[in-house]
């Protein structure tokens, strides 16, 4: 006799194994009309690959996940437990996603893409999805009130942004996202809250699908482009804000920012690099963290691996840290960061280094 708790395990592994295959048999499709229709990634001094890669792999991880998503809302009505107003992010993340698979096959100006990303963000406030307070640990907790509108709507453009920059070797965009999406999984099976962590397996499995064609064994196939990176980037943003229990989040904004620390550090250094030299936020350059790897004398393969180390580490940390209380806990969070900041800071040492000793001159961007 299957009990109710069998029923529900059986029916978490059928939509699980709904996304997988979805997405996987989504992505071989495109891979076949990309090489047929000539629709590659241009290759140009930015890029760190060499040959024809089709770029549209994200509308893979697309169709997985919202094939477990409609499959999970027509097995029940759970989704509205989570709030009623949960189909406001979904609206949002279609927005996303339309607008970064558009701009892999006509590219746009950064201007009216970071409009359509503060329309989505504005979708998800209207939604009532938003940060509300901050925990402090020992000293209690940060109620936000107003100010956590602002906070929330920059949170969402920081991590869409963090995400799409991060995507720039084989398998890298796709290892971390699937590694935040598990973790805050955990975060939501701890809090009682099954039905938003199921919504994580399903984004980490369509993610996992992907990286079957991404991973560079012996390099990509497929690149998830701006359609995927967005997306992901977007559903990172927006399930932390998911409630569970009335209005208590289930991922704090300090334990959410500590998970998706590489993507945020790096997009911060990223800023800072330009400031510094006076150029456009918005230009390119070649000085991201992998770029640095790279640089080290490190191949695809070996940079990868530090950084799902260094992700593994983190995941673990703060999950340990979230678990305790006291001043433990919180110098355990801080040095999460402090770990972050080290390793940023130890491959921008290197990377000066190296280029002022070989005199290295990377083509210009």
């Amino acid at each position: 006799m299957v009990t109710g708790a069998s029923q529900k395990v059986l029916k978490t592994l059928f939509l699980l194994f709904v996304t997988f295959s979805v997405s996987l048999a989504a992505i071989y499709a495109i891979l076949r009309v990309s090489r047929r229709y000539g629709i590659y990634d241009k290759v140009d001094d930015r890029k760190i690959h060499t040959g024809n890669v089709p770029r549209l792999g994200g509308m893979g991880i697309f169709a997985g996940f919202f094939a477990g998503f409609i499959l999970f809302t027509l097995l029940g009505d759970e989704v509205l437990s989570l709030q009623s107003n949960f189909y406001s992010l979904i609206a949002s993340s279609v927005v996303i996603f339309t607008m970064g698979f558009w701009d892999d096959l006509r590219p746009w100006s950064p201007k009216p893409k970071f409009c359509l990303q503060a329309l989505a963000a504005i979708l998800v406030l209207w939604g009532g999805f938003r940060f509300e307070k901050i925990p402090l640990g020992v000293m209690g907790e940060w109620n936000l009130g107003y100010w956590g509108y602002p906070l929330t709507f920059a949170w969402i453009l920081g991590v869409i942004n963090a995400v799409n920059l991060i995507d720039g070797m084989d398998g890298l965009a796709s290892v971390i996202s699937s590694s935040v999406a598990a973790v805050y999984a955990l975060f939501f099976i701890r809090a009682g809250n099954p039905h938003a962590a199921l919504l994580c397996g399903l984004l980490a499995f369509s993610v996992m699908a992907f990286m079957v064609f991404n991973l560079p064994f012996p390099k990509a196939k497929i690149f998830m482009g701006d359609g995927g990176s967005q997306f992901l980037g977007f559903m990172l943003a927006v399930l932390p804000l998911i409630r569970s229990r009335g209005a208590e989040a289930s991922v704090a904004l300090p334990f959410a920012g500590a998970v998706l620390l590489i993507p945020l550090f790096d997009t911060v250094a990223a800023i800072w690099r330009r400031i510094r030299e006076h150029r456009p936020i918005d230009s390119p350059d070649r000085f991201h963290i992998h770029h640095k790897l790279l640089l080290t004398g490190l191949n695809v393969r070996k940079s990868l691996l530090v950084v799902a180390l260094l992700q593994l580490v983190i995941g673990v940390s703060v999950l340990l840290c979230s678990r305790g209380a006291g001043w433990g806990s919180d110098l355990a969070l801080l040095s999460v960061y402090a770990l972050g900041i080290a390793f940023f800071w130890v491959m921008h040492a290197l990377k000066k280094r190296i280029v002022q000793s070989n005199r290295i001159v990377l083509p210009p961007v």
